[in-house]
């Protein structure tokens, strides 16, 4: 890719490979200005669309933690906003890590990482999902790879949450699942994207998958 042209708020905006974060499977993220991302969809769908725009209308990025990384704005491939192809999100500062890092205890004692240093690392992301349930939000696709924490003991055992666009709310679901942290009782299940099926108890489940993993 040498650049690409988009469009946030009927403004022109131009990327290029310099600035590309990280590719994954859904979508290439890219840093934008001095602390925000824009994820651009490999293939966006009018299914993207809609749940994107749910969100915008019933305000659900403007009612939860800060900690919980929401899309803020279309992002489309004209200046009409007819044709959304991602979104802006605050960008993840280069310092935190993916909470999987907390499994490993030599990472761990290389950071000064005292078991409640953990503890309090991993009641802060319980806070996090509590609230997320209070908003009939469910995460669906909860994992130690997208939750990430500060790994240094002198800093604050807070806990920021990314992928937030495969949650589940409203009538759209979280179309992806990780298999070490899926209810068994969702083992039976080919299509996540079909209608939603995940449910409070169900991120329980992977929450406890989780500290399991952590502790």
């Amino acid at each position: 890719m040498a650049t690409r042209t988009v469009y946030i708020n009927q403004q022109k905006v131009t990327l290029d490979a310099s600035a590309l974060i990280q590719a994954g499977g859904e979508g290439l993220v890219f840093a934008h200005g001095r602390d925000q991302a824009i994820k651009l969809y490999h293939q966006p769908t009018a299914a993207h669309a809609e749940k994107l725009t749910y969100l915008w209308q019933n305000q659900l990025n403007q009612v939860l933690p800060t900690a919980v990384y929401w899309p803020h704005t279309a992002v489309t491939d004209t200046p009409h906003n007819d044709h959304i192809i991602g979104f802006t999100m605050p960008r993840l500062a280069s310092n935190w890590q993916p909470i999987k890092r907390l499994s490993n205890p030599t990472y761990s004692r290389r950071h000064g990482l005292t078991l409640p240093h953990i503890v309090d690392t991993l009641r802060h992301a319980w806070h996090v999902l509590h609230t997320l349930h209070q908003n009939h939000i469910i995460v669906g696709d909860l994992n130690d790879h997208n939750i990430f924490f500060a790994p240094h003991a002198d800093q604050p055992n807070t806990t920021i949450w990314l992928d937030t666009d495969s949650y589940q709310f409203g009538p759209h679901p979280c179309p992806v699942a990780l298999q070490t942290f899926l209810d068994p009782q969702l083992y039976h299940i080919s299509d996540f994207s079909s209608r939603p099926v995940f449910t409070a108890e169900s991120d329980w489940y992977a929450f406890f998958v989780l500290v399991i993993k952590s502790l």
